[in-house]
């Protein structure tokens, strides 16, 4: 399920924005039952 939204959410936001991302970082902690997702972008070298 993970995989799925983690995919899900990095093309949404890559046709919503026009970011460029590395990758989509998703942690969970069952004891407060709390969540969060990193996002991290690539750097553009010009």
């Amino acid at each position: 399920m993970s995989l799925l939204y983690k995919k899900k959410l990095k093309q949404k936001l890559e046709t919503q924005t026009n970011w460029d991302i590395e990758a989509v970082l998703r942690d969970y902690d069952s004891a407060t039952q709390l969540a969060f997702t990193n996002i991290v972008l690539k750097e553009k070298i010009i």
